[in-house]
């Protein structure tokens, strides 16, 4: 989280000027927020406006329908997205104003890559050492799961 965060800040110091320096601010969307204030904080620090979507803790199942995505993003010029959240074609076509979606652990499987490309919207990851940690403890769970199935077989 920590590094999602730097990486949101960067981008606004590399290629943002700064919100008070040219009389514009930057609309920042956090589709999947957690219990983490001090991430909408450092933003606003920033001069980002932010908008919140559903709590991550409070709404574990929800998934948002194409439409509610588009409606919370609206004008937004960063998504921050959860790992539930489905990004396709459709919704980066509607949101005009969006330039960036960052995702905050391993992979953008869920961001169509070729319509953010066709409409020059970066996309980027921000892996966290707990996400490494944890896939690969999975990967050897599954690789001791296999060696006992063939020796059974």
């Amino acid at each position: 989280m920590v590094l999602w965060c730097r990486l949101l800040v960067s981008l606004l110091r590399r290629g943002w000027p700064k919100a008070s320096m040219v009389n514009i601010s930057k609309t920042v969307c956090i589709s999947g927020p957690t219990d983490r204030p001090w991430v909408e904080a450092q933003l606003r620090v920033h001069g980002c406006d932010v908008v919140l979507g559903r709590s991550y803790e409070e709404f574990p199942e929800h998934h948002y329908y194409e439409e509610e995505l588009i409606d919370l993003i609206d004008n937004s010029d960063v998504l921050l997205v959860s790992s539930r959240e489905r990004v396709p074609r459709s919704v980066l076509e509607e949101c005009k104003s969006l330039r960036g979606v960052v995702k905050a652990s391993i992979g953008v499987e869920n961001v169509d890559i070729k319509a953010a490309t066709d409409l020059g919207i970066l996309v980027c990851n921000s892996p966290v050492p707990e996400n490494c940690i944890g896939v690969a403890e999975a990967t050897v769970g599954l690789i001791v799961v296999l060696m006992k199935r063939r020796k059974l077989n």
